[in-house]
C-alpha cells in the first residue's frame, strides 16, 4: 500500500501539472484567442503531451471551459478586500480600480485573456456567455457591498441606486481598458481614472 507521503506527492504532482496547464492556456488565449487554441499548443506550452493535456480534461473545450473559470476567480480574488474600514469605503473601491487598470497597463496575460474571453463568448464561444455572467455578477456584488456602508450611513441617500452604480462602473472600467488596449499612446490612464473617481463621488455623494 502506498504511503500517506506518497499518496500526497501523486496529489502534488497532479496539481503541479493542472497548474502548468493553467498557466499555459491562460498565456495561449492572451496571445490567440480561445478559437485558435489547439491541445497540441497547450501541451508544448505546458510541457506536456497533448495525451496528458486530454487525460487531465477530456477536451479542448472542458478545459477551456475551466480555465475561463479559473481566469475569473484570479481576477475577483485580486479584488476582493474582506475588511474595509468605516469611512474608507470610496478609497476601496478607487483602489479596486487601481489594481484593475494597472493589470491593464502591464497588459498582464490575465487581462488580455479576459477581454478575448468575453469578446468571443459573444461571437465563436457563446457558451462561454454564463461563466462572462457569473464574472459580472460577482464584480457588481463587490462594488455594492464596499459601498452599502455608506448608503446605511446615510453619506448616499437611501434611495441611490446601488446595483445599477455599479453596473456604470464596471462599464465604464471595462470600456478605457478595452480602448487604452488599442490606443495606450494616445490614452493618459492617470488622467481618466482621476476623472472616473471624482465623477463617481459626485454622482454617489451628490444630495
Amino acid at each position: 500500500m502506498p504511503s500517506s507521503q506518497g499518496r500526497r506527492s501523486q496529489a502534488e504532482r497532479v496539481r503541479q501539472s493542472e497548474d502548468a496547464l493553467y498557466e499555459a492556456t491562460i498565456k495561449l488565449i492572451a496571445r490567440l484567442g480561445p478559437s485558435r487554441l489547439t491541445v497540441a499548443e497547450i501541451g508544448k506550452e505546458a510541457g506536456l503531451s497533448p495525451a496528458q493535456v486530454t487525460h487531465r480534461f477530456g477536451s479542448k473545450d472542458q478545459l477551456l471551459h475551466a480555465t475561463a473559470r479559473k481566469i475569473m476567480e484570479l481576477l475577483i480574488s485580486e479584488l476582493v478586500h474582506p475588511d474595509v474600514k468605516p469611512g474608507r469605503e470610496l478609497r476601496t473601491l478607487e483602489t479596486k480600480g487601481e489594481i484593475y487598470l494597472n493589470e491593464v497597463v502591464a497588459r498582464t496575460d490575465l487581462v488580455l485573456a479576459q477581454s478575448r474571453l468575453i469578446v468571443e463568448s459573444q461571437s465563436s464561444y457563446p457558451e462561454l456567455q454564463k461563466i462572462v455572467r457569473d464574472l459580472n455578477r460577482q464584480a457588481k456584488e463587490l462594488t455594492i457591498n464596499v459601498l452599502a456602508p455608506l448608503q446605511k450611513r446615510g453619506e448616499i441617500r437611501p434611495d441611490f441606486d446601488l446595483e445599477s452604480f455599479a453596473v456604470m462602473y464596471i462599464g465604464m472600467m471595462r470600456g478605457v481598458a478595452s480602448q487604452y488596449l488599442v490606443e495606450h499612446k494616445d490614452i493618459d490612464l492617470d488622467r481618466v481614472h482621476a476623472l472616473i473617481k471624482s465623477t463617481c463621488r459626485r454622482v454617489l455623494l451628490s444630495k
